[in-house]
């Protein structure tokens, strides 16, 4: 899969570009920590999917979109 937000060779969507359109995602603004995920209540380095992924094996089970202007 792609890091960064944008589609990986199957053209869906990357972890990254899933957080950002989840509820419980936010930026944090600290330099070595710049994701946050309030599901799970932790901020990372890399979008909080790739660490849930990588230390559960599993995709995150949190996911909820966010409500918002259709179109977007």
């Amino acid at each position: 899969m792609a890091r960064g937000g944008g589609p990986d060779r199957d053209g869906a969507a990357s972890p990254a570009g899933r957080c950002i359109r989840c509820i419980h995602y936010y930026v944090t603004w600290e330099p070595r920590h710049p994701h946050g995920c309030r599901g799970f209540g932790f901020k990372s380095r890399e979008a909080p999917e790739w660490v849930v992924r990588e230390s559960s094996g599993a995709p995150c089970r949190l996911f909820e979109p966010r409500g918002g202007r259709e179109g977007r």
